[in-house]
């Protein structure tokens, strides 16, 4: 009778297949919707709870629907449970999870650089808060740390 072969675990697999780098990636994603998303206003907190989820794709939508914050929020703690779970299906929607993130700090640049050329015509970088940076940062960790999770050879 041969042996079972022994299972090889990778250095990037934590217990069960979790996947250490896409729970860091969705808890920044998480963290990013508390963050300031704008600097250099007269708003002392202006992060994403604060913004229109419809400023995404138009920015005329006015103040009023559903918040960014939420949206930025539930799509980072749903990937970290998802990759909590460490199951495959749980990886790969964590990581459509995390790709949505970048989508959602993208989309948000955009609108702000149109708007921003409207009313100033000069860049709009130095006026992105750290929330809209570390949402892109987040949605990229986690969608390159889910896939190293559970690899046996």
């Amino acid at each position: 009778m041969n042996a079972p072969y022994p299972q090889y675990r990778s250095p990037s697999t934590g217990r069960r297949g979790i996947p250490p780098l896409g729970l860091v990636g969705s808890a920044v994603l998480a963290l990013s919707s508390v963050l300031p998303w704008l600097r250099h206003t007269t708003i002392s907190r202006a992060n994403a709870f604060r913004i229109s989820a419809g400023f995404l794709f138009s920015e005329r939508s006015g103040d009023r629907g559903l918040r960014l914050g939420f949206v930025v929020l539930a799509l980072g703690l749903l990937a970290f449970v998802l990759f909590l779970t460490g199951l495959p299906a749980g990886r790969i929607l964590g990581r459509i999870l995390g790709a949505t993130g970048i989508v959602v700090a993208g989309l948000y640049f955009v609108q702000f650089a149109r708007l921003w050329s409207d009313l100033r015509g000069t860049g709009p970088i130095s006026y992105l808060g750290v929330g809209v940076y570390l949402s892109a940062l987040g949605g990229v960790v986690a969608l390159i740390g889910g896939p190293f999770a559970g690899r046996k050879r």
